[in-house]
């Protein structure tokens, strides 16, 4: 057939010209098109997991992209700092963020009605301090007396979520009668912001009303005893009046008296609440005493119903009159009870985490914006960003590392084609001595990257970061082919052929093993379309049709050039000799040809050290490898995770995908929750617990927010309702509240009136945490499979990674199985010999064993572009292997065939191998990591191969010869 070609090639050279420069047009026409991205989602193998992922998106809406603007001076929370924050956030526009300043300017607004700019510098260093406000539930000393006489002599306050206790110590109680009545009273301010209103809480025996007006002659007839009541004094128009406050209570304690008071009560005054919505307020100007009524009260009341005052909860007698009652004694106390809400301890534990870890009282040497923005506006959001020039915010993201290495493929692809062209260039014509072979060599090897480039477009795949390895790749490896078939067309012209019948019988002759070449590295990249990671795929392919391509382009198009060029000169004698490399190999082929058991002995014993060293080779997969230390968004995200530990957290899920109104599914999330608490890598919140957001966690908050929730929906003490109806109308009412619609609809899915999944959002550490982080992800991921329970799958971008770096090495493995079974099978066909086919591959398959071990002793790990090396290796290497055995095969197999086959053959490998290490070299000064170490890789690899295959595969065919 290639003799058929090569008479085509003499016949119809104008006509092979046209159709390639046709062909080269039309694939040009694509190249525009083509598409240049660089994500996590590309590298997504098709599994459980990842499909488990993408329903988590469908179901509840594609996860947002963090942007993180990190922000450093000598005090982040100077007033001014922050002023400048809050504008430069503003000036972002209307984006989901969450800032250090933002949560100030909510307090500001809460207590002075006003944002954080229009906030004096005091007013702004008060907000912030009640922001980070620590709550205490210890007992807290509050005032002593030191007065000669005192009836008081010390004060103590105390709370926990629902109640305030205030303690009073005397060195008598007194007892109530009739004739004279006693209470104790703790007299504040509630304050908020600027705002404050006065208030008295007084608790006494009240002794009953001997008869109530208006009450009724039976009722007044019952017997009567005394009570322990509580009271709120509120005060209006100039004076107090008293309100009973039935959930409170006061009882004594040896020489205590404690007045238990509930805050939801008092919230119905507007203390730390008003309506159903919190409020910070400070209990301040407190006063505790005692206090007696001034007058005897005879047990006269009047019903307060009949005056229309049913809201004080009690009979109305004159001792509801503030004035009729005398102060015996008292202490003043400087202490200010803060009231907390809960909001308000959720914004501290988010400032908490946006500050660095050097944050101490009103200091901070940096913080983080947090930007959440959805793919759709990223774009927008990013331009704005860059139009904000300030000096000291650095900016850092998935997105915008994925921004980056866009950016720095496109500048990797400029610098390594500039690199292999000149490399390249330079060895070609030290090789081929004339410029028009080089011209040529370059051409053919253009016209191949159109073609390829242009498939990739016409098939629609993106190029990414992986990519950029198709360029070096088919360059470094096409140019071999040039290079052998002008070498014998060369050597035709010097023994006095003519120009059409050196050009046939180079493509005759030199063909073949091409051919096989092109099959069997063809093999190699077509072995990754086995691999679960598209990129991987879509590579192989590429470089395969990519190779066939430059093989047509040879000995089609360049064939037809260089005969349309020299068959002018079909008479005259052809004086070019190439540049030949014996000197480089003469002293090896006579060793090998004279020693063979030797070599093999050499390099089975440094075979048995690489096996060893393969041990210890690593894999791993982070999409910020592709960028190196001192990028900007690398070297910012390096000091996030180094300063701000409750900060750097990954998002992963567990789905459950059933009819989730079920009781029984509550509580086996509720006891996955347990489960979770001690597993290392899931991120624990500054008060203690696990950082975990679910159904069950967001019914908790809602009942701690507002407890008429519990009765109205059957919550027992568990947290949990107690049927299937009650959990199916707690959802119901979440799912549309104001409040919580925004939360629950993050956790549960609705489809149709039916909750058909519910999600468990694990916040964690498990990349960010240091150490080797391939352990920690498997660690992390087999702890959730343990914790796991029922039909619910884990997923998210940390198990995705997990997934990917696991797929990494089955891939690997079967890739390189199908590469060496088919290679042999091919050859051994082709060869019409089994073990000539497994001699030619095993040089190869060897060599494939010494890259690995090199790779672990650079302390490289197999990521998505290096684990690609043990099928390149034997798909690129066996090309030395197939011209050593062809050409012998053919000979009389004697150890002068050999020597004469080194001599000669091996020149031109040593050529096409110099070419093919000159061209992978360029990668070494690509800006991205992986790239380079790829480059170093594959340079070692080509060198290896080469090595093999003229010292290791000769010696094995002469001891089978013997």
């Amino acid at each position: 057939m290639l003799d058929r070609v090569g008479r085509f090639v003499e016949k119809r050279t104008v006509t092979i010209i046209a159709i390639a420069i046709l062909i080269t047009l039309i694939f040009s026409s694509f190249l525009p098109f083509i598409n240049m991205s660089t994500s996590l989602n590309d590298f997504l193998p098709d599994s459980e997991v990842v499909r488990a992922e993408r329903r988590v998106r469908e179901y509840f809406g594609d996860s947002s992209s963090a942007i993180m603007v990190y922000i450093e001076n000598d005090n982040v929370l100077k007033p001014s700092s922050l002023r400048e924050i809050y504008n430069f956030s503003k000036e972002i526009g209307n984006f989901n963020c969450l800032s250090i300043a933002g949560l100030v300017d909510i307090i500001c607004n809460i207590e002075y009605g006003k944002n954080l700019i229009n906030c004096s510098d005091e007013e702004i260093i008060n907000a912030f301090q009640d922001l980070m406000y620590e709550k205490s539930y210890e007992e807290i000393k509050i005032g002593e007396n030191k007065k000669d006489g005192a009836k008081i002599y010390s004060a103590y306050v105390k709370e926990n979520d629902t109640k305030i206790f205030f303690s009073i110590e005397s060195f008598q109680i007194p007892k109530n009668s009739y004739r004279q009545e006693y209470e104790w009273f703790i007299e504040f301010n509630s304050k908020i912001g600027d705002n404050s209103v006065p208030y008295k809480i007084s608790a006494r025996d009240d002794l009953l009303p001997i008869w109530v007006f208006g009450a009724g002659l039976k009722e007044n007839l019952k017997k009567r005893d005394k009570e322990e009541n509580v009271y709120i004094w509120v005060f209006s128009n100039g004076t107090y009046f008293p309100v009973k406050l039935n959930e409170s209570k006061f009882y004594t304690s040896g020489n205590r008296v404690v007045i238990e008071i509930d805050k939801d009560e008092l919230g119905k005054f507007g203390i730390g609440k008003f309506g159903s919505m919190e409020l910070p307020s400070k209990l301040t100007e407190i006063k505790i005493g005692l206090r007696k009524y001034k007058f005897p009260w005879f047990g006269f009341a009047i019903d307060e119903k009949i005056v229309g005052m049913d809201f004080l909860n009690h009979n109305i007698s004159l001792k509801d009159i503030d004035k009729l009652w005398s102060e015996i004694d008292s202490l003043n106390s400087s202490f200010v009870l803060f009231l907390k809400p809960e909001f308000m301890d959720e914004m501290k534990n988010s400032a908490l985490m946006i500050l660095s870890k050097d944050y101490e009282k009103m200091k901070a040497k940096s913080t983080i914006v947090l930007f959440q923005i959805n793919s759709s506006d990223f774009d927008s959001f990013y331009e704005r960003l860059r139009n904000i020039k300030r000096e000291e915010f650095k900016i850092t993201g998935e997105k915008i590392i994925s921004n980056e290495i866009n950016e720095m493929t496109d500048k990797s692809n400029r610098i390594i084609g500039i690199g292999i062209f000149i490399a390249i260039a330079f060895l070609l014509f030290l090789d081929l001595r004339k410029i028009s072979y080089v011209i040529l060599s370059f051409a053919g090897l253009f016209i191949s990257l159109i073609w390829t480039f242009g498939t990739m477009s016409i098939l629609n795949i993106n190029f990414n970061a992986l990519y950029v390895a198709i360029m070096p790749l088919i360059m470094g490896l096409g140019v071999d082919y040039s290079i052998h078939l002008f070498h014998r067309y060369i050597n035709e012209r010097n023994n006095g052929k003519r120009a059409g019948e050196a050009i046939a019988n180079a493509i005759a002759n030199t063909g073949t093993a091409l051919f096989l070449a092109t099959i069997t590295t063809c093999i190699g990249f077509l072995s990754f379309l086995t691999a679960t990671i598209p990129p991987l795929r879509y590579f192989g392919f590429l470089c395969a049709i990519g190779i066939i391509y430059t093989f047509i382009v040879t000995i089609t198009l360049l064939a037809s050039v260089r005969y349309f060029i020299d068959k002018k000169d079909d008479f005259g004698l052809y004086e070019k000799k190439s540049f030949s490399f014996d000197f480089l190999i003469k002293k090896q082929t006579n060793f090998v040809v004279k020693k063979p058991k030797i070599v093999i002995l050499f390099f089975s014993i440094f075979t048995i050290i690489m096996l060893f060293s393969m041990g210890n080779v690593k894999t791993g997969f982070r999409i910020e490898e592709f960028l190196p230390e001192e990028s900007p968004s690398i070297k910012t995200l390096n000091k996030i995770n180094e300063n701000f530990p409750f900060f750097i957290q990954s998002e992963d899920y567990i789905i459950i995908e059933e009819n989730v109104t079920k009781l029984k599914t509550l509580k086996e999330i509720k006891e996955m929750h347990k489960n979770m608490k001690d597993d290392e890598f899931i991120l624990k919140t500054p008060d203690g617990g696990i950082k975990v957001l679910s159904v069950v966690s967001l019914i908790e908050d809602a009942v701690k927010k507002n407890r008429t929730i519990a009765e109205k929906f059957n919550i027992g003490e568990d947290g949990l309702p107690k049927s299937d109806e009650d959990v199916k109308n707690i959802y119901d009412y979440l799912y549309e509240n104001k409040e919580y619609k925004n939360e629950i609809r993050r956790v549960l899915h609705r489809k149709n009136g039916e909750y058909d999944a519910s999600l468990i959002i694990i916040y964690n550490n498990a990349i960010s945490s240091g150490g080797d982080v391939n352990k920690n992800i498997e660690k992390f991921y087999n702890q959730l499979k343990e914790d796991i329970l029922g039909n619910a799958i884990i997923t998210g971008p940390t198990i995705l990674t997990y997934t990917i770096t696991s797929s990494l090495v089955k891939n690997q493995i079967k890739s390189t199985l199908i590469c060496i079974i088919l290679s042999i099978i091919i050859l051994a066909i082709i060869y019409k010999d089994f073990i000539l086919g497994f001699l030619n591959i095993l040089p190869v398959g060897i060599a494939s064993i010494w890259i690995v071990g090199s790779m672990a002793l650079m302390n490289y790990s197999l990521n998505v572009m290096t684990i690609m090396v043990t099928s390149l290796t034997i798909g690129l290497g066996i090309t030395y292997s197939i011209h050593i055995t062809d050409r012998f095969r053919k000979s009389d197999k004697s150890k002068e065939s050999m020597f004469e086959i080194l001599s000669s053959t091996g020149s031109a490998i040593v050529g096409a191998a110099l070419t093919t290490i000159a061209g992978f070299s360029m990668l070494i000064f690509s800006p991205m990591p992986p790239e380079r170490q790829f480059g170093v890789i594959m340079c070692l690899t080509i060198l290896y191969s080469f090595i093999a295959s003229i010292t290791l595969l000769p010696s094995i065919l002469l001891l089978r010869k013997k």
